[in-house]
């Protein structure tokens, strides 16, 4: 697989899961105070509910 790596406020998307038209996603950034974030993603760059 050839993705490109997506990043969203300085976290990189480790993981996504589509469940009819909502992705959600797990971005990970070792240096912050919260290593681990989850977002709802629309059209793949659009992440709200953070």
């Amino acid at each position: 697989m050839n993705e490109e790596k997506r990043i969203n406020a300085g976290y990189e998307i480790i993981e996504s899961c589509t469940i009819g038209s909502t992705e959600l996603v797990i971005g990970h950034n070792p240096k912050a105070p919260n290593p681990y974030v989850c977002w709802y993603c629309k059209n793949g760059t659009d992440y709200f509910w953070g």
